[in-house]
């Protein structure tokens, strides 16, 4: 799931100017319309991880999440006027951004013991790297300026990505029955997994 979460953040970071070239701007005028979605992210990913934290719930903000980057990659591959477009760009940031902290925290929120955590973790970085890698070689020098064969594999992760949560919060959820019955989690008796 990590590597899902950050594929279209490197997307973007490797690829955003060259979006907006496509969109008509002078490269100049590129690079400085790449840096306010990113501002516009920062702060959306703050107030996701707070609502995250209040309602003590980590899946249904990466699905919510996962939707805004497919909204946001939908409305800058198909839409035709600049201001959608641009539009678009916030909202996939958006999403992208705040699912960097909500799996990794997903993830440490479920696993108790700090040995198991940290090989956990070091997978979980080491996922994350290759969703460079897919990102890199999604968006193709030849799709350019639409790069749509890539904004598609970009949308394919979000959607599998949603599937896993769905898994897990299945799987999650039935575990957390079990431990209420009296079933020990992760080797302690007061354990129950993040939703």
């Amino acid at each position: 799931m990590f590597m899902c979460s950050t594929t279209p953040v490197y997307a973007f970071g490797y690829f955003l100017p060259q979006i907006l070239r496509g969109m008509g701007f002078s490269a100049a005028m590129s690079q400085l319309l790449s840096a306010p979605p990113y501002i516009f992210a920062c702060c959306a990913a703050f107030g996701m991880s707070a609502l995250a934290d209040k309602m003590h719930k980590r899946g249904p903000i990466i699905i919510i999440q996962n939707l805004l980057v497919i909204v946001g990659l939908l409305l800058t591959a198909y839409t035709k006027a600049t201001g959608p477009r641009y539009f678009g760009i916030f909202i996939g940031l958006m999403g992208g951004q705040g699912n960097i902290p909500a799996v990794l925290s997903y993830q440490s929120n479920n696993i108790r013991m700090s040995s198991k955590r940290s090989v956990g973790s070091a997978l979980q970085v080491g996922f994350g790297a290759i969703g460079g890698i897919y990102a890199s070689t999604v968006f193709r020098d030849k799709d350019k300026p639409g790069y749509l064969p890539g904004m598609w594999a970009t949308i394919a992760t979000q959607v599998a990505t949603m599937f896993g949560v769905a898994f897990l919060s299945w799987y999650f959820t039935r575990e957390n029955k079990k431990q209420k019955q009296g079933k020990v989690l992760e080797g302690h008796p007061n354990f129950t997994y993040t939703l």
